[in-house]
């Protein structure tokens, strides 16, 4: 667990002399009776997710560089029934300091390094789960935007529900018994995805249903029958290619075709590209300021003058850009004309026979061509069914292979929080209910019960069930979690939150709201107390400074 953390750029004095001391269980930062703002509570609790690898104590609290500049934040965590210390600073956040007791550096490791040191000494290595996985969906600090009272696996703003119930897993240690279904399942769908890609991008025939397939069946025979005559009348027969011949034909045209695409492709682009260019180019940029000059004497011809300049400029620019585009697909397309004419020279001289001309060979050739081309397109059209297949049996036995454990999960949890929520509403109110009927989206509600002071009870109650069943190294509530919470709710809450043996960090002002009992559990609890004049930093710095005239 976290046990200390301090930086020279804290304010400090007789009540506040040294490290902020952390214990197990409830730590809080208390505030003000008036509900003070910009004096530290969610920063406290920024500064604490920076001690556990985070980065959104620079990214998201950017005003604390801007008005204090960069600092140092020393650390220690008891792992294993060691005291481990470290030092970390704001501008070079990607390197972490071993230290000795007193601070002084003994060697520099990567913060992967240092996450993967705390997380393992958690526990958390052979889950599958990072110290940052685990603990960032539930350190709900204001700047992090991730307290969405209907899905309580949200770690971000964009993050998905299938991560979520990746970390699920994860915490739950079930993660690793499901792990070849999901690798096999992401294989499936690797290998169709690069499938209809290399599709979209070659451009290669594929029959699109079972009807055309047999369409094309019908054209190959019809086909193979016109091409076998053909070889008749011109005394091209089997005997005529050896093995070798034919084979060296066949690669030849499978060089061939993807050229000829290609070559078709660059073809198409390069006469959008003309055309677009004829467009700009008849809408002239240059104007004659005769005629408004003479119907507008006082006008500010220099100044018109000087923005059709900038046009002109502008224009020459893209003109240049495209004309350096336009040569590099006009290059790509000579050389690939070149080589097509190559293979077609090649290819005359592999189908050479005694006594066929060449206008049977190329009718010859071209039926054969149009042969193979039905016949990959009915080849690729029953890839795509065999990979759709692969795709739908891995998912079908990650669904089978999941049911029970996301079954037991959701299980323990509504049975947890259930008894939680319970507890703190006196079994008054109806407590949230999780469902996760599959590996990549989950439901979560308060039944009939939607209030805002509900709705945080709620996802409070979650992450107090998290952390008693599963990995959850502990959790961080800030003020604005709490503080639409029923004070009565709160009472049960604060119960909750004293008995935990796992770290739970809290944010909260205006105690005196609550029972003798809950500000007693608050104020023991207290390791830091924000008030004006006694900010986490000294100073709050988003107030206006007066003027000399006293004025702001």
């Amino acid at each position: 667990m976290l046990v200390e953390f301090d930086s020279d750029a804290f304010f400090h004095d007789e009540q506040r002399p040294g490290p902020l001391r952390l214990s197990e269980g409830l730590n809080t930062v208390l505030g003000t009776e008036n509900t003070e703002n910009s004096i530290g509570k969610s920063t406290t609790l920024l500064a604490i997710d920076f001690c556990f690898g985070g980065s959104d104590y620079i990214d998201k609290a950017k005003d604390v560089v801007k008005n204090i500049g960069h600092h140092e934040l020393r650390f220690a965590f008891l792992l294993g029934g060691e005291t481990h210390y470290f030092r970390r600073a704001t501008d070079t956040p990607n390197t972490v300091t071993l230290c000795d007791k007193e601070y002084r550096a003994l060697r520099t490791m990567t913060l992967e390094d240092f996450k993967g040191f705390v997380g393992t000494q958690y526990g958390l290595q052979d889950t599958g789960i990072t110290l940052r996985q685990a603990v960032s969906n539930f350190f709900r600090i204001w700047q992090r935007k991730n307290s969405d009272v209907d899905h309580p696996l949200l770690a971000h703003p964009r993050d998905t529900q299938a991560d979520g119930v990746k970390r699920l897993l994860m915490l739950f240690d079930e993660y690793t018994k499901l792990q070849g279904f999901m690798a096999a399942k992401d294989e499936a769908v690797r290998e169709l995805d690069l499938f209809n890609a290399a599709g979209r991008y070659y451009d290669f025939p594929r029959a699109r249903n079972i009807t055309e397939v047999k369409n094309n069946t019908q054209r190959i025979e019809d086909l193979e029958t016109e091409r076998d005559q053909v070889g008749l009348r011109a005394g091209l027969t089997a005997k005529d290619y050896t093995s070798a011949q034919q084979a060296a034909i066949n690669e030849v045209q499978a060089e061939r075709e993807p050229l000829l695409r290609r070559f078709n492709q660059l073809g198409r682009q390069i006469n959008a590209m003309r055309q677009a260019k004829g467009i700009s180019s008849d809408v002239s940029l240059t104007k004659k300021f005769d005629s408004l000059r003479e119907f507008f004497p006082e006008a500010n011809i220099e100044h018109i003058e000087s923005i059709e300049h900038f046009h002109r400029s502008m224009r020459q620019v893209l003109d240049a850009e495209f004309k350096a585009e336009t040569k590099q697909l006009e290059e790509e397309r000579g050389r690939i004309q070149q080589r097509l004419d190559q293979l077609s020279a090649r290819l005359e001289d592999l189908s050479v026979a005694p006594t066929a001309t060449q206008a049977d060979i190329r009718a010859y050739s071209e039926l054969d061509r149009q042969i193979r081309s039905l016949r990959n397109a009915n080849n690729a059209f029953h890839d795509e069914q065999r990979l759709r297949e692969a795709k739908k049996q891995a998912s079908e036995a990650l669904d089978e292979a999941s049911k029970s454990i996301l079954k037991d999960i959701e299980h323990k949890l509504n049975g947890a929080m259930q008894r939680l929520d319970g507890e703190i509403t006196r079994e008054e109110r109806t407590s949230p209910r999780i469902q996760v009927p599959a590996i990549d989206k989950y439901s979560y509600e308060i039944e009939n019960d939607s209030g805002t002071g509900s709705t945080q009870r709620g996802l409070i109650s979650f992450d107090l069930a998290m952390l008693e069943t599963t990995l959850l190294p502990g959790v961080a509530h800030d003020s604005m979690l709490v503080q639409p919470v029923e004070d009565q709710a709160f009472d049960g809450i604060a119960q909750v939150y004293a008995r935990q043996r796992k770290q739970v960090f809290l944010a909260i002002d205006k105690i005196s709201r609550y029972s003798e009992e809950t500000q007693q559990i608050l104020t023991k609890s207290a390791f830091i107390h924000l008030e004006p004049g006694r900010e986490l930093f000294g100073q709050s710095w988003s107030k206006k400074k007066r003027k000399a005239n006293g004025s702001e």
